[in-house]
């Protein structure tokens, strides 16, 4: 999505906060979240570290991580690469305005209520129709 004022005019901007830029990302991240699945909890929490920052977002049922990871992954300022042991900064003009970390990590859990939900509906319409 195109960077406009329409489009992002709810986030807050690394120019007017005083936050670090890796609690900026979560804050932002938490208000897209909410404004893109309304009435899903999510947990978003920024952390600081030695060499680096992160954010990670939890939640339990809901939209797919796909779904979720199509929306922070923006604000992720880079990769590793464990083949050479290294870390590539790629900050862009997003991360810059709205906040950005190091890494970014989306985690979805299945209540144990939808797992049944499913294992019985799997049982319904496979096992019965093959046996």
């Amino acid at each position: 999505m195109k960077i406009t004022k329409e489009n992002y005019s709810f986030l807050e901007k690394q120019t007017d906060s005083k936050k670090s830029a890796h609690a900026l990302a979560a804050a932002n991240i938490r208000r897209e979240l909410k404004k893109a699945f309304p009435g899903q909890k999510f947990s978003v929490t920024s952390d600081s570290f030695s060499m680096g920052n992160s954010v990670s977002i939890s939640w339990i049922d809901g939209p797919t991580s796909k779904q979720v990871e199509a929306i922070t992954d923006k604000y992720q300022t880079g990769s590793f690469d464990g083949m050479q042991d290294l870390y590539t900064y790629k900050p862009s003009i997003f991360t810059n305005i709205f906040g950005g970390s190091k890494y970014v990590i989306a985690s979805r859990r299945i209540s144990p209520e939808l797992r049944e939900k499913v294992e019985r509906e799997f049982e319904n319409s496979y096992v019965s129709d093959n046996v």
